[in-house]
Parts: C-alpha cells; structure tokens; sequence
C-alpha cells in the first residue's frame, strides 16, 4: 500500500512540478509532466483496490517514459531532466513493488459448488 502511495505523491508532483519551476520548464515539458501527471495519480488512486493492484503497470510505463523523454522532447533546461529522470526511477521502483495480498476474490463457480467461497 505504501508503494501506491508514493505514486500518488509522484503523480501530484508532475503535476505541481511545472507551476513551482516556470522558468525552466518549456512548453513542451510542461504539457508532458501535466498529462502524465493526473494519469499517474489515477492509476495509484486506482491501484489502492487490491483487485486493480495489476494497474500499477501503467505507472512502470510511465516512469520508463520519464527517462525516455528528455531525449525524445529535446529538453533544454537541466532542472527538468534531474527533475523527470528522478521522478521516473522513482515511479519504476515503486511500481514493481508487489504488496501483500489480504483478501481472497474471486473462486468462479466452482468455489460456489464445492462450499468454499463465502457469500459478500
């Protein structure tokens, strides 16, 4: 659960994170951070169910892409491609934490059959 956190906090920083560093962020940045960002915030907000935990690898996808991206949009400033390359390790090493499983879901009918599978 922390793990989803922590990619809550990323998500809200690409999102933050253009408005606090206007200087040296570009148009192009700038517009990168801010539709990666709510769709990171989604993904973790969404993840937090344990049946959608799998969607946590969208946010690997996206980290991956953090790191990708200051090459392929030809950033000029250096505070954000510290900034998208932290933030992108940051969001890999998160996303690929498993988390404990609590609740058994699921079982299909057969679980219905056999008595094993408890009613809501």
């Amino acid at each position: 659960m922390w793990a989803r956190l922590h990619n809550i906090l990323i998500g809200l920083w690409l999102i933050a994170s253009p408005g606090i560093f206007p200087e040296s962020y570009g148009a192009g940045v700038s517009t990168n951070n801010r539709i990666l960002g709510p769709v990171v915030l989604a993904c973790a907000i969404i993840g937090l169910h344990e049946a959608l935990r799998g969607l946590r690898r969208v946010n690997l996808v996206i980290g991956v892409w953090l790191l990708i991206a200051p090459w392929a949009l030809r950033y000029g400033a250096t505070l954000p491609i510290v900034n998208n390359m932290l933030t992108g390790l940051l969001l890999i090493g998160a996303s690929l934490v498993r988390g404990r499983t609590c609740l058994s879901c699921g079982g299909g009918w057969a679980a219905l059959r056999s008595g094993t599978g408890t009613p809501g």
